[in-house]
Order: structure tokens, then sequence, then C-alpha cells
């Protein structure tokens, strides 16, 4: 198992347009935040930002399984460019499976209707996450699998457990996948961990954790 760091910025990534911080104007560059695991011939991609096109360019991976932890730009706008290479260009590969939970499933289909045109449209997601996503999921691009939480699920080459934490307001999916005797946990973007998440993974012990730390404090 190989895992190969797409992106590890936060949401603004780095550098900043029109930042002058230290970290900003050193010759560190972090596309927003994805990682691909590869796991003998599978390819699992986790988050499909803004970032999604160029990190593609750069690293020319296949994806054969997707997850997404929350619905927050800089985790999802890559939903659009991907409806863009398979039915704009009409570019051909299989089928990705999508792997996520009934709730940020339910989120894509049914945004809120907060806005709307005299058709009863939402005029702010004309063409947006949730057009995108029916769309791949209608011309069979995309294959749902939906992931009971802390329940265990195999598939192919690995087996993932999804668990649930907070990030904010909102929720923030993670999850403990394993495959060739190895153990990676992924908490998303969690700055509260969940009691039952922790107990996951004080059990399993993982041999790598990935957590979401895009801010520091410096007196520099």
């Amino acid at each position: 198992m190989k895992l190969i760091v797409l992106g590890s910025g936060g949401s603004e990534g780095i550098p900043v347009p029109y930042c002058n911080c230290k970290v900003c104007k050193s010759n560190d560059t972090r596309l927003r935040t994805s990682y691909l695991i590869k796991i003998k011939n599978t390819d699992f991609l986790v988050e499909i930002g803004p970032d999604f096109r160029e990190q593609q360019l750069k690293y020319n991976f296949s994806i054969d399984y997707l997850f997404i932890s929350h619905a927050h730009d800089d985790h999802i706008r890559g939903i659009i460019e991907l409806r863009h290479i398979l039915l704009i260009a009409k570019i051909k590969i299989k089928k990705i499976k999508i792997l996520i939970s009934r709730k940020l499933h339910n989120r894509f289909l049914f945004p809120k209707k907060d806005i709307r045109t005299e058709e009863g449209e939402n005029i702010l997601d004309k063409e947006g996450i949730s057009y995108n996503y029916k769309k791949l999921l209608t011309k069979k691009k995309l294959e749902t699998h939906i992931l009971k939480y802390y329940s265990k699920h195999y598939f192919k080459d690995f087996s993932i457990i999804l668990f649930k934490n907070m990030h904010g307001r909102t929720f923030s999916d993670g999850f403990l996948l394993e495959a060739q005797n190895k153990k990676i946990v992924y908490l998303g973007d969690a700055n509260k961990i969940n009691t039952k998440t922790k107990e996951l993974i004080n059990k399993e012990k993982p041999d790598l954790l990935i957590a979401n730390l895009p801010y520091f404090s410096s007196k520099n």
C-alpha cells in the first residue's frame, strides 16, 4: 500500500494570493487537501477539491474509488471538473465507485431550496455540485456505495470502516482503511472527535493517522 499526498493545504491552499506571511512568501507550494491511496491495482482517491484537475495532470492517476468527507467547497469542487472530463469531453474511463455516507449523499441530492427562480429551480445550484453529482450518477459514471457508520465494509483489495466527527457546526466523515496488513485512519476536517471514533482508533491502533492541521501560530 502506498500513500501519495496530492495536496495538504487548507481551504486557501499555499501560497494564498496577496498574503505576505512567512509561509506564503516561502517556496512552499501546497494544493488543497487530497490523497491517493494505491492498493495493488486499486487507486483510492480521498477528497476531490478545486485543485483536482491540476493534481490529475501532475500525477496522472486513475480513480477506482472516491471518498468525500463533507460538503465544503475545498473537498468537493472537483466534482464539477469530473463532469467536464467525463460528460463534456466524453473521456471514457471505468465507472468510479464513490464511498459515501447516506447523510452526505442526500445532501448532494437534495440541496436546500432557499433561492428559487419562477420555475422553482435553485439558482445557486445551477451547474453546481448537486447538478454535476446527479448528472454523473444518471449517466452511470459514478456508482454509489452507501457506508454505514462504524460497520466494516469489504471491497476488492481493502476493508473500510466509516466514522463521523464534527467540523465546526457541520459533520465530517472519516474512515479506517485496512489493506495488506496495514491500517490508515483519515479524520477528515475534524475539530472535535466523536467518542466512538476515539474508541475505534484506540482499539485498531492504525499505522498512519491523517489529521487536518492547516493552521499554526508563531511569534514570528
